[in-house]
């Protein structure tokens, strides 16, 4: 069970290696890589098009709204990935218009309701991740760069994986479902994407 755990969580620090800088921890290679060039072409991907102006006025709008998490994909050194679909895991956003860019100002809360699942999948290994807790951060927006901070986490969430189940604290679990240090954005009116250098964060409004 520590090694299925394991690995669904360097999905997580997959994501916070990329955010800090640091070269990420190598995952397995059982599987490879989604086409990059069709995950960036599918229907519905939100759209970078546009000027800087444009593209950062947009990214602030975005950022003002409730959306829910449908998908993460974490891409780690030689091609390997990991990914989480579904799940009754939500995000709103306080981005107040006409904002100063005060980061008392700029806030995120990260809920899970409990019920639904997150569907796993990493190296071949599958499992479901429940998330019954929340976390709750700053942010700050320059340009369609946006940057992170957790600051209180509460809850818990239970991982089902190889027959067996776990409960996990909440400040594990943010390390997967939730966004961390610097992440680019682009949206569209009905969706919302965090990219950062080896996770992507698909989200759709509600």
């Amino acid at each position: 069970m520590r090694r299925v755990l394991g690995g669904f969580l360097a999905i997580g620090l997959l994501a916070t290696g990329a955010c800090s800088g640091d070269e990420p921890n190598p995952a397995p290679t059982d599987l490879s890589a989604p086409d990059s060039a069709s995950a960036a072409s599918s229907p519905g991907s939100p759209s970078t098009s546009g000027s800087g102006t444009e593209q950062s006025s947009a990214a602030a709008e975005c950022l003002r709204h409730r959306y829910q998490l449908l998908r993460f994909v974490a891409i780690g050194g030689e091609q390997a990935y990991g990914t989480g679909e579904g799940g009754d895991v939500y995000v709103t956003f306080t981005n107040p218009p006409g904002n100063d860019s005060s980061v008392a100002d700029q806030t995120y809360l990260l809920e899970g309701r409990g019920k639904d699942p997150i569907r796993l999948t990493l190296a071949g290994t599958t499992g479901e991740l429940t998330v019954d807790g929340t976390t709750e951060g700053t942010y700050v927006l320059q340009g369609t760069q946006v940057t992170f901070t957790s600051t209180m986490s509460d809850g818990s969430a239970t991982l089902k994986a190889g027959g067996r189940t776990q409960k996990l604290p909440m400040t594990d679990v943010a390390a997967i479902v939730a966004p961390k240090g610097s992440a680019a954005v682009a949206c569209t009116d009905n969706a919302l994407t965090l990219t950062a250098q080896s996770v992507r964060f698909e989200f759709a409004r509600v």
